[in-house]
């Protein structure tokens, strides 16, 4: 998309030169005046009238543009009274200010340490309602999951188990099945 902008720029500028281009090797000296319609023919413009009213100089002695008054005239001209009335009131200098009264030294430091003891006797002679909640006690949901968590716990334990043993057996913990193991391997080799 910017380099469809860039082409379309370069492509008017190029069209623009070319006229430019064509325009002088005509010989024309800028854009066609156009001609006014013929019953306007005898007419002049407002441009035309106020050059002739205002009789300016063609040697372009003007001290400002569209000024009317040539540097001569302009300098033994009598200054235009000024009218005070419509003019704005002036600034206030710094004589004009209202004189303010000094600032009273104030310690902040030692106001604040005299006010101390007072600020701690109303601190400690606040009603104190006690604690909202009861502290030190557990709450209810905390001991409800730990009760399902050993629940849990034990029936994991339970089916990790084997099932009943026969009646006339009994299960034996490891230790005990080694130290049996051990006593029927030196039988055997007795």
């Amino acid at each position: 998309a910017a380099n469809n902008v860039r082409e379309l720029k370069n492509q008017s500028e190029m069209n623009r030169m070319k006229k430019i281009h064509e325009q002088v090797m005509a010989g024309s000296q800028g854009p066609k005046r156009a001609k006014p319609a013929p019953k306007f023919a005898s007419v002049q413009s407002k441009v035309a009238e106020q050059k002739k009213v205002a009789n300016m100089p063609s040697d372009g002695s003007f001290l400002k543009r569209n000024d009317g008054m040539n540097v001569a005239s302009r300098l033994h001209a009598d200054p235009k009274p000024m009218n005070r009335d419509r003019m704005k009131p002036s600034l206030p200098t710094s004589s004009d200010r209202p004189a303010v009264a000094p600032r009273e030294k104030k310690d902040f430091i030692k106001e604040n340490f005299d006010r101390a003891p007072a600020m701690h006797k109303a601190a400690a002679g606040k009603k104190d309602d006690g604690p909202k909640k009861p502290l030190g006690k557990v709450p209810k949901y905390l001991t409800q999951r730990k009760k399902e968590l050993t629940q849990q716990a034990e029936d994991a334990a339970r089916a990790a188990l084997p099932p009943e043993a026969p009646p006339g057996m009994r299960l034996v913990g490891e230790a005990e099945r080694l130290e049996t193991l051990q006593l029927l391997h030196q039988r055997m080799k007795q």
